[in-house]
C-alpha cells in the first residue's frame, strides 16, 4: 500500500498528544530526533490517521520495522492521552457555556433592577441624592450592555473633568471616546492620554484627528 504524506499540521498535533516523547522508550526531543510511527503498518493497511499514529524516536522507529505493534503499553499510553484530550475538550466546553450563563445572569441583573427602580416612579427622587445615584448607575450599566466601551468613556470623561473643570466637557465628550475606543480598543492608552494632554481643547482635536487617521486607515 502507498504511504500517503504526512503534514506538518498532523505531525505537530501527534507530538503534542504525546508530549514530545517517544511512546517506547520514553526519550524526549530535543534529546532525540522524534518520528511518527503507525500502531498498523502501511504495509498492513494501516492508516495516516491520528489514532493510528504516535510519536517514536529515530532508533525506536527504524528499529521496529514494519511490524505489527505488539507492545501494549504504546496503544494504552495512547489510549490514556487520547481520553484525556476529550476530557480537556468538554472541559473546555463547559466553561465557555459557565462564561456564557454568568454574562447571561448579569445582564438579566441589570435588566430586573432597572425595570423595577422605574416601577417606582420619579416620586422617590425626594428620598435623597443615594436614590438619583442609584438609578444612575443602573442605567449606566443597562446602556453598557449594548456599549461594552461606556464605562471606559465615562471614566475617561470624569479625567478631562477633573483635570479641566473650566471646560464643557460633556456629551460630546463622550461621543467621541465612544467612537474613538470602537476603533483602537485600547481603554488604558486613551485614560493616559487624557491624563497628559495640556488642555481640553488639545485633547478633543487630537481625539478627532486620531479618529479620522484611523478611518482613513482602515479603507
Amino acid at each position: 500500500m502507498k504511504r500517503e504524506a504526512i503534514g506538518k499540521k498532523l505531525r505537530f498535533e501527534v507530538f503534542k498528544r504525546d508530549a514530545f516523547t517517544c511512546q517506547y522508550c520514553g526519550e524526549k526531543a530535543p534529546d532525540v530526533v522524534l518520528h511518527l510511527d503507525h500502531v498498523e503498518p502501511v504495509s498492513v493497511g494501516g492508516t495516516s490517521d491520528i489514532l493510528n499514529l504516535l510519536t517514536s524516536c529515530s532508533g525506536c522507529n527504524l528499529g521496529k520495522g514494519a511490524r505489527p505493534l505488539d507492545d501494549d503499553l504504546a496503544v494504552s499510553k495512547q489510549r490514556a492521552q487520547l481520553e484525556a484530550l476529550q476530557e480537556k475538550r468538554e472541559q473546555i466546553g463547559m466553561m465557555v457555556e459557565w462564561q456564557k450563563s454568568l454574562m447571561k445572569m448579569d445582564t438579566d441583573t441589570v435588566e430586573v433592577l432597572a425595570d423595577f427602580w422605574a416601577s417606582l416612579g420619579r416620586g422617590f427622587d425626594s428620598a435623597g441624592d443615594g436614590f438619583l445615584l442609584m438609578e444612575k448607575i443602573l442605567h449606566i450599566e443597562r446602556a453598557a450592555i449594548k456599549e461594552p466601551y461606556l464605562r471606559d468613556a465615562l471614566y475617561i470623561r470624569g479625567i478631562l473633568r477633573r483635570r479641566f473643570p473650566g471646560s464643557d466637557v460633556g456629551w460630546e465628550a463622550k461621543n467621541i471616546l465612544l467612537e474613538l475606543l470602537k476603533l483602537t480598543h485600547d481603554p488604558e492608552s486613551e485614560k493616559e492620554y487624557a491624563k497628559s494632554t495640556d488642555s481640553y481643547w488639545a485633547w478633543k482635536d487630537g481625539a478627532i484627528k486620531q479618529i479620522a487617521d484611523l478611518k482613513e486607515g482602515s479603507e
